[in-house]
């Protein structure tokens, strides 16, 4: 069979998959286990209940390294199609963070990248991570909060 990348006929094989897929009883949900882990010992992080699951808070250690990793579950947008709306990106993808606050300043997540943040793109309110998105804060930083606007997105089965 020829490779097929793009146009009607892959259209309909992904809405085929789709399809099948529902029939089975799968279906897509959003991911929201979100994580802050220390770079350095790989402890996780509490976290505390400041803002429910969108705008999750952690109260960091008295000694840390200044580097974290927001950690999340992953997702390629282009394998989640319904065939519908063809979507070619495909980039992995864990969480989209709006903004973050150290202690009670607000600050770009992009004056705080390491590494694993895709770049934000054009028209976008949020920088999305690899699911495991470096920062680095002062060490003197005792709170992050982060302002999450999306979750990877999986399939999942009822049983």
């Amino acid at each position: 069979a020829d490779l097929c990348l793009s146009g009607p006929v892959l259209r309909d094989i992904r809405r085929e998959i789709f399809s099948r897929a529902t029939a089975l009883g799968f279906h897509r949900k959003q991911d929201a286990k979100l994580q802050l882990v220390d770079a350095e010992s790989g402890a996780a992080v509490l976290m505390t209940a400041r803002g429910g699951v969108s705008v999750p808070g952690f109260r960091l250690p008295k000694r840390h390294t200044g580097r974290f990793v927001i950690r999340s579950g992953q997702f390629v947008p282009a394998e989640m199609s319904d065939g519908e709306v063809l979507n070619d990106d495909w980039r992995c993808l864990g969480v989209a963070i709006r903004r973050v606050k150290l202690g009670l300043t607000v600050t770009p997540i992009e004056a705080l990248a390491v590494s694993g943040l895709h770049p934000r793109g054009a028209g976008d309110s949020a920088v999305w991570t690899d699911g495991n998105g470096v920062i680095a804060v002062p060490l003197d930083t005792k709170f992050i909060g982060l302002s999450v606007q999306g979750f990877p997105v999986g399939w999942s089965r009822s049983c």
